[in-house]
């Protein structure tokens, strides 16, 4: 396949398109992912820096007095050395955090010991959330929130950050793993892409050859009678035009080669019409029994003439149908007997054995000739194929005997099987789903 330029494009086009699909379905679902998980890890780092500074609020309410004014304890509490709830000492002592106190006019009241440089100082309750930016490049979550005294009243604004430094390199990973990833997993698809292209093909591609071997043949088996009966007619005319005349027996090879191409079509359009039909068209309850015992009959004096005897094997029992094309099944069974008796020395013998399962009619056609070596018989229902060339043309056979069989009992749902062993001759067991 890979030295077909057509299968080979077509095979890239198919990677090609594959990969795409896959690789936007990678990417979307990636960067909704990303989407996803940075709206949660947004989420519950607000979420954390709003309960810090509701804690802290509360911690601080019953130290404030009057509005402007800042209490000791206040400072003491901000410096970290008044702080005795253990989750406010992370806030006042570590660097990841800052707090300022501001007053309704937004002036500086009062701040934590860390304060990050280069931080600009916002308009109070402007929003509640910002995101600041230090002179450094360190973001900052900030949240904005009034603070009240013991009484109720408001005494002023608390202005509470802390560094998404941390969150901003986390996210910065999970960017480069998606950049990374999405390339990486592009290539896989492509490869895998590629290999699933030429599986798929495999079957197409073989029935490509096929065809085109079966076209060869085909040409090559209408040259011989084709070529024959032209220089047959350009024979006849130049007798004609000289005033002599033709022979009958050049007619006759005429028509000899005209009927065998006529046999070669009629073959043709068979095959074509069980590849396309399934089931077969016209389909009826057709007895075997009775079509069986009618190609005894018909063929018994071909049987004879060949010194070969031709016997049949019906049970006592319910007649066997089935359902289908009854010309195509009569079709079917001659060619096998007809085989049957050709390859078969004088003195020998054919026997067709008709048999019935619950589900199956089973029919086998048995023969004491010359046998199909182990090679041959995994190519005799290929067309055109011929176990004995110079004997198949000299009964005037095409190697389409065997296919046109194989083809009929494919179309009426059966199968055909060959058992042979050269010398010893051969059995063809023909096996069709039974008519309820």
């Amino acid at each position: 396949m890979s030295s077909n330029q057509l299968f080979r494009n077509t095979r890239l086009r198919l990677a090609g398109w594959y990969a795409g699909v896959m690789g936007v379905t990678v990417l979307t679902g990636g960067l909704l992912f990303y989407h996803c998980l940075n709206m949660v890890e947004t989420w519950w780092f607000d979420r954390t820096v709003e309960d810090l500074a509701g804690t802290f609020h509360d911690y601080l309410q019953p130290k404030l007095g009057q509005r402007g004014q800042v209490q000791p304890e206040v400072l003491d509490i901000l410096s970290g050395a008044g702080v005795h709830q253990t989750n406010l000492m992370g806030v006042t002592r570590q660097r990841d955090y800052y707090i300022r106190l501001l007053d309704s006019s937004g002036r500086i009241l009062a701040k934590s010991n860390f304060q990050p440089p280069g931080l600009p100082t916002t308009p109070v309750r402007q929003q509640r959330w910002q995101t600041l930016t230090t002179a450094e490049g360190i973001h900052y979550r900030q949240i904005d929130d009034s603070l009240h005294n013991p009484s109720g009243q408001v005494w002023g604004y608390v202005q509470l950050g802390r560094s998404m430094a941390e969150f901003d390199a986390h996210r910065q990973q999970l960017r480069l793993i998606l950049i990374l990833s999405v390339p990486g997993g592009m290539l896989l698809v492509g490869i895998s892409g590629w290999w699933l292209a030429g599986l798929a093909m495999r079957p197409i591609y073989r029935s490509y050859r096929q065809m085109e071997q079966f076209t060869a043949d085909a040409a090559h088996e209408l040259r011989t009678p084709l070529a024959t009966t032209r220089a047959l007619v350009q024979t006849a005319l130049s007798k004609a035009q000289a005033g002599k005349e033709v022979s009958p027996e050049t007619l006759e090879i005429i028509e000899r080669q005209n009927d065998r191409i006529n046999r070669l079509v009629a073959d043709l359009l068979l095959l074509s019409r069980t590849d396309t039909t399934t089931p077969p068209t016209t389909a009826q309850p057709c007895c075997l029994d009775d079509l069986l015992a009618d190609l005894q009959e018909e063929l018994a004096p071909l049987a004879h003439s060949a010194a070969v005897e031709l016997e049949i094997e019906i049970p006592n029992a319910p007649s066997a149908y089935i359902v289908g094309n009854e010309e195509q099944l009569y079709r079917l069974f001659a060619n096998l007997i007809n085989n049957g008796i050709q390859y078969t020395a004088s003195g020998g013998k054919v026997t067709i054995h008709l048999k019935q399962t619950h589900t199956s009619v089973i029919v086998q056609v048995e023969d004491t000739g010359i046998g199909i070596s182990a090679e041959a018989q995994a190519h005799i229902f290929d067309r055109f194929y011929r176990v004995d060339a110079a004997r198949s043309r000299h009964t005037g056979g095409v190697g389409l005997g065997l296919s046109i069989v194989q083809a009929i009992a494919q179309a009426h749902g059966g199968k055909i099987q060959v058992q042979s062993q050269l010398g010893k001759g051969s059995r063809f067991t023909v096996t069709l789903p039974r008519s309820a």
